[in-house]
């Protein structure tokens, strides 16, 4: 995006970059998908600029854009900064609309496998919204890793035990 385009020009632009790079997903095309995503957060941060210097002209781009920005940050793997803006943005909406950015931050959380603070915000997104089915979906599909995580970890210690008995023996 250059300067002179309109700030809904840019916000267009960097969401096509994400769209473009989630089709290289699903085509194996991670490097590029990647590349497309980096592009899109410089669109994303040169958008949020022109917010900031003048939020009452752009006031009605400001969340869209610091949304995407963060579900560009998360497609990134760079979940840490995605939770920090989906958090800011709980103060900018209506309550009625937080169980969306409750799931957008569990899954941070999941892709972070901080499976305790990933439980907790689904919960949240759950409690405010029983009818979210994503949050429903991928809250179970949390518990589930859990659950095969603990299996794993419980067979590794089943054998760390039997290893130690014969080495006693």
């Amino acid at each position: 995006c250059k300067k002179k385009q309109t700030v809904k020009v840019c916000l267009n632009f960097a969401y096509a970059l994400d769209e473009e790079a989630k089709e290289m997903v699903k085509d194996e095309k991670f490097k590029e998908a990647n590349a497309y995503w980096e592009e899109s957060l410089a669109q994303y941060d040169f958008i949020i600029g022109k917010i900031d210097k003048n939020p009452k002209k752009y006031n009605k781009y400001d969340f869209k854009a610091r949304n995407n920005k963060a579900e560009t940050l998360f497609n990134l793997k760079r979940f840490d900064e995605a939770i920090t803006i989906f958090k800011s943005l709980l103060e900018k909406i209506d309550e009625k609309k937080h169980s969306k950015l409750y799931s957008d931050i569990a899954h941070c959380y999941h892709g972070k496998k901080d499976y305790k603070q990933a439980a907790e915000w689904y919960e949240k997104a759950l409690k405010k919204n029983p009818g979210n089915k994503i949050a429903k979906r991928d809250y179970d599909t949390l518990l589930r890793e859990m659950q095969q995580d603990f299996a794993k970890q419980l067979a590794a210690t089943e054998k760390q035990i039997e290893e130690l008995k014969e080495q006693a023996e």
